[in-house]
């Protein structure tokens, strides 16, 4: 208690000074920090990109305590032994995990390769469908390549189904589409969803490595 409040009365006075820090921004992170104390288990995009903000808000605290040690003695106390590392740290996770929580395709070589590979098969199917479209325009409801299933589709008027060999994936709410994946476009589409589970693959390997890094310095790691 005494530190506590000796504590209390140099953040007052280095108020005073105009010297002062925040975390008001920052979300309940309880949760996360419990999480990552168990050893194995990865965190959330956001839950690391908060813990990076936290980490941060640490930082900037030290910087000013640091500034000051002299005559706050309590609080430097409180905060001298925040790893170094927590910098380097914080960067890696920003230039791997965007604001919005996806992953940046720069985040890995690998992950780097996956989506450039998913981007490209993405485009032969669609440039396939959209052929075969224009070839079979009279059994087409609209020239609008769609996704049934995690599969490219092509709406295809119920009354001339029978002209597009290829698997079905539902209908429209009239009846009177029916998305067809042509038999031409099975193989590429069975690619992209293998792709697709490499890409999460090796997402969740990433988020592994940054939630192990953090782990390594929370003090009460294992």
């Amino acid at each position: 208690m005494r530190r506590a409040l000796a504590a209390l009365a140099e953040c007052v006075a280095l108020r005073r000074l105009g010297v002062f820090w925040s975390f008001a921004e920052l979300t309940d992170s309880t949760e996360s920090l419990t999480r990552l104390q168990i050893v194995g288990a990865a965190l959330e995009p956001l839950a690391i990109l908060e813990l990076a903000r936290l980490c941060e808000g640490a930082m900037s605290a030290r910087a000013a305590i640091f500034a000051e040690r002299e005559t706050t003695a309590a609080l430097w106390a409180i905060v001298a032994e925040l790893p170094g590392e927590l910098h380097s740290l914080v960067a890696r996770i920003r230039n791997k995990i965007l604001p919005s929580g996806d992953l940046d395709d720069r985040a890995s070589p690998e992950l780097a390769r996956i989506r450039h590979e998913i981007a490209r098969l993405r485009s032969h199917i669609t440039r396939s469908l959209e052929n075969l479209m224009r070839r079979e325009d009279v059994s087409i409801q609209d020239e609008l390549v769609t996704v049934r299933n995690d599969r490219f589709v092509i709406p295809v008027r119920s009354d001339h189904r029978a002209r597009i060999q290829g698997v079905a994936h539902g209908f429209s709410s009239s009846g009177a589409t029916v998305f067809v994946e042509p038999l031409e476009t099975i193989d590429a589409n069975n690619e992209l969803q293998g792709l697709r589970e490499l890409e999460q693959q090796e997402i969740a390997k990433i988020l592994f490595t940054l939630s192990d890094e953090l782990r390594a310095q929370h003090p009460a790691s294992p």
